[in-house]
């Protein structure tokens, strides 16, 4: 039967919807960890050619703008999706990135709860700030708010667990 196999989004705010919407902040951590990998590999050895103090110099060893140009590449070259366009995820993925590392770089020294707590805030606004961007571009208005919702308990996950999987995937390479 074709229809037991169709997904079917969960209620807002029923269980289904959570599990749905963590575990697509879960689905997107390989990708775009790889993503900043490579991209944090091409900028090093680019790197290379420039003093280590110099402006391009950090930059081209920045984990940060590896991690910016990396999603900012992935997201522009996957196929969009509905209401979505490659331009549009391209410069959702710089405004949300550019606010993840931004963020998780100013609350660094936070332990415990507190530590979890902003990178959970953090991961959602910065998803929902993609997400935002990302749909005005495509399609010149904003995202329905249960879009935004699930935008949120997405980044929210993603970004708890995506700075641990880059650092050790990057680890594992070097």
């Amino acid at each position: 039967d074709a229809d037991l196999h169709k997904f079917r989004p969960g209620t807002l705010l029923s269980p289904e919807w959570f599990v749905q919407n963590l575990s697509s902040g879960l689905g997107v951590i390989v990708p775009y960890a790889i993503a900043g990998l490579a991209t944090r590999k091409a900028l090093t050895s680019v790197g290379t050619r420039f003093e280590a103090n110099s402006a391009l110099g950090k930059l081209c060893n920045s984990k940060s703008a590896a991690m910016i140009l990396g999603a900012t590449v992935y997201d522009g070259l996957r196929k969009p999706g509905e209401d979505q366009s490659r331009l549009g995820n391209a410069f959702g993925a710089t405004v949300g990135f550019s606010f993840f590392e931004y963020a998780n770089h100013r609350t660094a020294k936070l332990t415990g709860a507190q530590f979890l707590l902003s990178r959970m805030l953090i991961g959602s606004v910065g998803a929902m700030s993609q997400h935002s961007v990302s749909h005005v571009i495509a399609t010149g208005h904003m995202p329905k708010g249960e879009h935004l919702l699930n935008a949120a308990l997405s980044g929210s996950m993603m970004n708890v667990v995506l700075p641990k999987v880059s650092d050790k995937l990057h680890d594992w390479t070097t």
